[in-house]
């Protein structure tokens, strides 16, 4: 466990909110804008376009089996090493890290600056990970 699993964990929280919101946008019918007018894999349009969606779908529906599957073994780890922490300490790492909020929202919520949040932070990285260079 380092930080760098931290925010592994955040960033696979944005992919699956990608992959989710192009899942949604094929099952309501709508073709992403990456996809191009001629179709997909050099084919013409008229070709397959259902097919080439539900083909779309399944690929979307198996990555975020995956990702999901990753995300839940990172928060088990990430969650084992926030509980050894103070509960203030424990409510900014999840607040930031788990729940996704920026360094704002969660000064705001912890009622501090965000100058102070960040510091805090790199404190209480330097204290998980003593051998690591704070970042």
């Amino acid at each position: 466990m380092d930080k760098q699993t931290f925010q592994q964990y955040r960033q696979l929280c944005q992919e699956i909110r990608e992959l989710e919101a192009e899942k949604e946008a094929l099952a309501a019918g709508n073709l992403p804008a990456s996809w191009p007018v001629g179709g997909l894999g050099g084919r013409s349009w008229p070709a397959d376009k259902v097919g080439e969606a539900a083909a779309r779908l399944w690929q979307l529906t198996e990555l975020l089996a995956q990702r999901l599957n990753q995300l839940i073994a990172l928060r088990k780890e990430i969650e084992k090493t926030i509980e050894t922490l103070q509960p203030e300490e424990r409510r900014l790492l999840r607040l930031y890290y788990i729940e996704g909020l920026n360094w704002e929202q969660v000064a705001e919520r912890l009622d501090y600056s965000s100058r102070q949040i960040r510091r805090k932070q790199r404190q209480i990285m330097q204290q998980l990970f003593p051998d690591k260079p704070a970042a």
